[in-house]
């Protein structure tokens, strides 16, 4: 991968953030950020609801769990299915998200690797597959942890370097 070019996509909360690097050197004019995370899904999928269930917390919390689980979950006194009734709402927030990215990367035929984390990497996997056919997507293995772990290793590197 140090030689080859790699566009990381991470789906955090508020933002969906992608990183194209070329091994460890970045491509600024490739990489950008959009306000279209995991949030965004689910206060999308909240607004089809109506009734202002976007302005409460406990209802986004229920939306966020059963868009990740599959699970239905009860909201105003419904058991909801909110993947079976909602989720081409979810689906078309996603790939709005992914076309913004695609824009500002633009053309992919020379990008190797594309690797999806944050912690609503899965949420993206299937929208993302679609947006970009025919490519391998390699989704992290603890998306929710990988800029923890990169912030680590980051210091640990920076703390070894100091040391010496």
């Amino acid at each position: 991968m140090s030689a080859q070019k790699n566009l990381i996509l991470d789906v955090g909360h508020g933002t969906f953030d992608w990183f194209l690097a070329k091994g460890n050197s970045p491509i600024p004019g490739r990489s950008d950020g959009y306000n279209g995370g995991v949030s965004k899904i689910v206060t999308s999928v909240a607004d089809a609801m109506g009734q202002g269930k976007k302005n409460n917390m406990g209802v986004l919390e229920r939306i966020d769990l059963a868009l990740r689980t599959g699970q239905k979950v009860h909201i105003s006194g419904e058991e909801i299915d909110i993947n079976g009734r909602y989720g081409k709402v979810a689906e078309n927030a996603i790939r709005e998200s992914l076309a913004a990215m695609l824009k500002s990367v633009g053309n992919m035929d020379d990008v190797d690797n594309i690797i999806l984390t944050g912690g609503g990497a899965t949420l993206f996997k299937k929208e993302t597959e679609k947006a970009i056919p025919n490519r391998k997507i390699i989704l992290d293995d603890d998306p929710i942890f990988s800029n923890v772990r990169g912030f680590q290793m980051v210091g640990e590197q920076w703390a070894a370097n100091l040391a010496s």
